[in-house]
């Protein structure tokens, strides 16, 4: 499974949630954390997708925040970001820290000069040769 930016979140999200149905993750850009979300200026939108504010729903809000369950990940998981990304790449980290700290398969790469995605042709052609082999290594 594989996905960026809210493909991401949702990547992440159904690895922690649903780790049996996954042999191997490429998490992306993801959106891991929706209380820093919505104070970083997509207030509305992450408070429309919610249903709600933080401050009404902060249990809802940490529930549905992938990047404070990485401990939970079991699926080996490969993490791509970049370090000029608007989403904080230091979330990014944390997410899998959590989930090599567990013990489970992790591999972080962070991309210099890249913002939200990968854009840069190098760069583009190196995460799919990462990918493929992440892929290559956990799916059999």
């Amino acid at each position: 499974m594989t996905g960026c930016s809210y493909g991401g979140y949702m990547t992440s999200q159904s690895i922690v949630r649903h780790p049996e149905i996954w042999d191997a993750a490429v998490t992306q850009c993801s959106l891991l954390d929706l209380h820093t979300e919505f104070q970083m200026g997509y207030a509305s939108h992450i408070a429309y997708l919610m249903g709600s504010v933080p401050w009404m729903a902060r249990d809802h809000y940490y529930q549905a925040s992938p990047g404070f369950h990485g401990s939970s990940v079991t699926t080996p998981t490969l993490v791509f970001h970049g370090v000029d990304d608007f989403l904080p790449v230091g979330i990014a980290q944390n997410f899998f820290y959590d989930i090599h700290s567990a013990g489970t398969p992790a591999r972080m790469l962070r991309f210099l000069d890249e913002q939200h995605g990968i854009s840069k042709d190098p760069n583009k052609l190196y995460a799919a040769q990462e990918q493929i082999q992440w892929f290559r290594k956990y799916l059999q």
